[in-house]
């Protein structure tokens, strides 16, 4: 048991329930809540979740921005975990909490004031096929937005029964923004998870989670981000899509793009395409060799060796440094017993 004095009394808690973690400084916390300019609750009430209002709230226009879908799509299975639950008695109607929101920002077709949907699609289905009489009272809630990146904001943090996952948060921040217009939800994630394997090793295993990504892709990095995420989609063959579209590459093109924009086009242009090598010790060739033969443990399959994820990084980085030097390389290798190298 550990003992704690609080206002002048001493309390006992269980030792496997008492918090040792990390508190943070208010300075040290990302103001994510500064992407947007106004999030209000207006309304909660309980109500009796009928069929009707289960067809009503189906009824309401989908999160989407710019044709990019920001709500996930709704699950079959999960639906029908749900009515299981229903059916069995153990689905308790008193914990769910159905969210809806009224943007004041145009977001065509719908125009400003319109009311959206947050969540409920899988509860809502699964209302609907139970009895009629069932009883099913609810908490309803209704917010208000100022803009779409606080509606984003809001729904990046509901919570309710099927848990939003890192790409699913990821996706309800940048989906459909002007910074990743035309750019699809699987590569954003891939650009993410990049950034983030680039990112942690710089700033020595600091974790973030995906609030901390979307926020720092939008604002300290979003010009990187942005030349990244371009040149990104300049890889149109499926060799070149294959080969690039990797954390530790898209870590590397962080790296190098970081350093010297025009060069770094330079040197991945040649690896993506496989031009302007003459020398068959070109660290580009080198480089060309390793991603379109090599695939990484635990995630591609057995028929090509494999590599590790820092592995590949780090041969991405030495290839860009002899490069950069004007040397070439009789071997390409990524020592990952050493500090990580950084571009020059």
């Amino acid at each position: 048991m550990t003992a704690a004095i609080l206002n002048g009394e001493s309390r006992i808690f269980s030792e496997r329930m008492t918090f040792d973690g990390f508190v943070p400084e208010d300075e040290e916390v990302l103001k994510v809540a500064e992407l947007g300019s106004g999030l209000v609750l207006v309304d909660e009430t309980k109500v009796e979740f009928t069929v009707e209002r289960a067809y009503a709230l189906l009824e309401l226009p989908e999160f989407i921005v710019e044709e990019s879908v920001v709500d996930r799509t709704l699950r079959d299975p999960h639906g029908t975990y749900l009515l299981n639950a229903a059916k069995r008695g153990t689905f308790h109607p008193e914990w769910v909490q159905l969210m809806t929101c009224v943007c004041d920002e145009m977001n065509a077709p719908h125009p400003a004031g319109t009311e959206y949907r947050m969540n409920g699609q899988h509860t809502a289905w699964m209302r609907i096929h139970m009895p009629p009489d069932w009883p099913c009272k609810v908490r309803k809630v209704k917010y208000h937005a100022a803009t779409l990146a606080d509606m984003r904001r809001l729904y990046a943090s509901i919570d309710r029964g099927a848990s939003r996952s890192f790409g699913n948060v990821l996706n309800s921040y940048c989906s459909g923004t002007a910074q990743f217009k035309g750019v699809t939800q699987d590569n954003i994630r891939r650009i993410a998870a990049g950034f983030v394997f680039w990112k942690e090793e710089v700033e020595s295993g600091q974790k973030m989670d995906a609030d901390d990504v979307a926020y720092r892709l939008q604002t300290e990095s979003v010009e990187l981000t942005q030349i990244v995420t371009a040149y990104l989609l300049t890889c149109k063959t499926p060799e070149s899509r294959s080969a690039f579209r990797r954390a530790p590459v898209i870590a590397a093109l962080y790296e190098t793009f970081n350093i010297l924009k025009v060069k770094a086009a330079e040197f991945w242009d040649s690896v993506r395409d496989g031009v302007n090598m003459s020398d068959l010790n070109d660290p580009r060739l080198r480089l060309r060799t390793l991603l379109t033969t090599c695939g990484l443990e635990k995630r591609e399959g057995s028929k090509r060796r494999l590599v590790t994820s820092e592995e590949m990084y780090r041969c991405a980085i030495h290839a860009w440094n002899a490069w950069r030097r004007g040397e070439g390389l009789e071997q390409l290798r990524g020592p990952v017993h050493t500090k990580r190298p950084k571009a020059r």
